[in-house]
């Protein structure tokens, strides 16, 4: 569900639809593609704004969610590319609407969901039972021990989700 309500309304906007069966010449193509690439370019960027500061803890959740995010949009974006990125290359403002190559979007989308430095902070654990319980982030240690729990940590740039992983004797939160 997170895939298709976030990233994967980006393919749609590189429709192919007008241009396939193109009848009315170059410049009117040329035309459709630009104004689909910067749909793109601007879903792309605010897609990118909102979750740059998101970070999945877990190592192999966080490869899987970009695997899955790079498998959804890049070959879509490659093969529009390939097909329709001439049309608008030769332009003077190429630029401004191929602001992207297919490696480019991979490696953008690899870097995002990492653990980010943090010195302090406080968030909120809700607990299997619907509770909640605040406490205080400091040198990546838990003041206060707390039993396993689903976590938001909620900085001034950042928001931390996942799992606390304790045990009787001490408590921290696992970034790897």
């Amino acid at each position: 569900m997170y895939l298709r309500e976030s990233w994967g309304k980006l393919p749609s906007l590189l429709s192919r639809e007008g241009l396939i069966l193109f009848s009315g010449g170059r410049a009117t193509a040329r035309n459709l593609v630009k104004q689909r690439l910067k749909s793109f370019n601007e879903a792309f960027d605010d897609m990118f704004k909102k979750q740059a500061n998101w970070v999945i803890a877990d190592k192999d959740l966080r490869e899987k969610t970009c695997q899955a995010i790079i498998q959804t949009v890049v070959p879509v974006y490659r093969s529009y590319m390939q097909n329709y990125g001439p049309l608008v290359e030769q332009d003077q403002s190429a630029s401004k609407y191929a602001k992207h190559t297919a490696q480019s979007l991979e490696k953008t989308f690899n870097s995002l969901f990492h653990p980010k430095p943090l010195k302090h902070g406080s968030f909120k654990v809700r607990h299997p039972s619907g509770s909640s319980t605040s406490a205080l982030w400091i040198s990546s240690k838990l003041r206060q021990p707390l039993s396993d729990a689903f976590v938001e940590l909620h900085t001034d740039s950042c928001v931390y989700i996942g799992f606390l992983n304790t045990n009787r004797s001490s408590t921290s939160y696992s970034d790897e």
